[in-house]
């Protein structure tokens, strides 16, 4: 009995390097994967549940560790079957990662997340591990510069047909052209103000019907609600 005693204090005594050495990579993973400025999830493959999230993910769904753990993760408004049908996991995770948008619900902000899907294996289980990295700011800057573009492209449209124009009902009818593209209008028309007899009169205009230019040919600039664009400005 004793030697069988020894032997096992002894296999114990070898391995301790070994555990301890396994103990300081758990703790190591755990702090990696706590202080990770993307949201991550774990998720059961096979029965959807989420089995562990990290300090990012609770901020994300506004909901503690303990909220999150143990419930499907498609009790969060964050998932739906795009993201957990599990022929959409084997697509998501061999193609570059998708961009969903999600409403912040304490704010009602919309966010912008660009979606990693990773599969992993343990053991006999499989998992899926979900990375959101909050895309809003990146979004938010590209689109101000796409809008910024097409500001400077219609400016530049507008100064070359003002080059291009020899009078200047032509430079009116290519300007209105221009202003129905840039905002998508259905029809439009454009006022010359006669500052010294306060009225403004249709100079051009385009898918406007015909009563309208009839009836709103001319009018006085002082006058409501007229004044308050032409003489207070908008």
């Amino acid at each position: 009995l004793k030697e069988i005693q020894n032997f096992f204090f002894s296999y114990f005594e070898s391995i301790k390097p070994a555990i301890k050495t396994l103990e300081m990579a758990e703790h190591r993973y755990q702090a990696l994967f706590q202080a990770a400025r993307d949201a991550i999830f774990i998720i059961n493959r096979d029965t959807g549940v989420i089995i562990d999230v990290n300090r990012e993910a609770e901020r994300l769904v506004e909901k503690t560790r303990e909220e999150i753990i143990g419930i499907e993760a498609l009790e969060l408004n964050l998932f739906d079957e795009g993201l957990v049908d599990p022929n959409m996991i084997k697509h998501l995770i061999d193609q570059p990662p998708p961009i969903i948008s999600r409403i912040k619900e304490s704010i009602g902000t919309l966010l912008y997340l660009e979606v990693s899907v990773n599969e992993i294996k343990l053991g006999e289980e499989f998992y899926i591990q979900y990375i959101f990295h909050d895309f809003t700011d990146v979004y938010s800057i590209e689109e101000k510069l796409k809008e910024h573009v097409k500001k400077i492209d219609t400016l530049n449209e507008f100064i070359s047909i003002a080059n291009q124009a020899t009078n200047l009902t032509k430079l009116l009818n290519k300007t209105i052209n221009s202003i129905i593209d840039f905002l998508n209008l259905k029809g439009c028309c454009i006022y010359l103000v006669d500052k010294i007899q306060n009225i403004a009169s249709i100079k051009a205009h385009k898918g406007l019907p015909q009563f309208f230019f009839e009836n709103n040919n001319n009018i006085d600039i002082n006058e409501n609600p007229y004044k308050i664009v032409f003489s207070q400005g908008v």
